[in-house]
């Protein structure tokens, strides 16, 4: 066996993959099978991936922006759950390390909302590339959040997932600017919104939330539990992208 580096993969080669039929309860009949791909794609300087597919293939997908680096302890585990429960439901997955972050080749010091949107792009296109994908969502968490409203601004309706959003560093980017304008599905998970889907206060991420309802966008508020991706929260995104993803009947 001849060992490579990360330069010398060929472009789109699945470099390992993890079969998840095991991993599916004989007693759950209507979960599906799924297969991991660990792989690495677009270029020159590669983007490390991580797709999470049904074994029978899919016609929707989610694109899953992760945070910045310095946040992805609470966030990683979270977003793998996330996948693997979209993918027993159906739905295809594509995680991915921003360039010069953990196992993508690139220089950390090109980081930048501009650059990590560049390599969501990559990651949604190469999902459409390898399972050919009709419908697609987008999920992002803290700084991923705003890398997930800024690709989706490009998707009109697509659903989209937030979980504990923050505004951008720069004063002309807002949320409610790089989503775009609606209608649209759209999920928040964040402290300080109230449980049932009311506004709890004034300012930030309330405001955001009032002007996209202002906008028609269909507004559903979780509560974070604990940290986002807490207990309960991977389970109602998925049931939520399911919901809003449903999948074509297979003739």
């Amino acid at each position: 066996m001849v060992c490579r580096t990360r330069g010398q993969w060929p472009k789109g080669v699945v470099v390992g993959a993890i079969d998840g039929r095991q991993a599916t309860p004989a007693t759950s009949g209507h979960e599906r099978a799924v297969r991991e791909e660990v792989e690495f794609f677009s270029g020159p300087d590669l983007v490390f991936g991580c797709r999470h597919t049904p074994l029978g293939g899919a016609v929707t997908g989610v694109v899953v922006c992760s945070p910045l680096p310095y946040q992805t302890g609470a966030a990683y585990l979270p977003d793998a759950r996330l996948g693997r429960q979209l993918s027993r439901a159906g739905v295809v997955v594509q995680r991915f390390h921003y360039r010069g972050t953990g196992h993508s080749d690139g220089d950390p010091a090109g980081l930048t909302l501009d650059a990590m949107a560049h390599d969501a792009r990559d990651a949604l296109a190469h999902l459409r590339h390898r399972c050919g994908v009709d419908r697609v969502g987008v999920m992002g968490t803290a700084a991923g959040a705003a890398v997930a409203a800024l690709v989706a601004r490009d998707l009109p309706g697509a659903p989209v997932a937030l979980w504990e959003p923050f505004e951008p560093a720069t004063p002309d980017h807002r949320l409610t600017d790089l989503l775009g304008t609606g209608p649209r599905p759209l999920l928040v998970a964040a402290a300080g919104l109230g449980a049932a889907g009311e506004v709890g206060s004034a300012g930030g991420l309330a405001d955001d939330v009032t002007a996209w309802r202002s906008q028609a966008f269909d507004v559903q508020i979780v509560p974070p539990v604990g940290v986002p991706g807490g207990p309960g929260l991977v389970e109602t995104t998925a049931a939520w992208f399911v919901r809003q993803l449903p999948a074509r009947e297979q003739g």
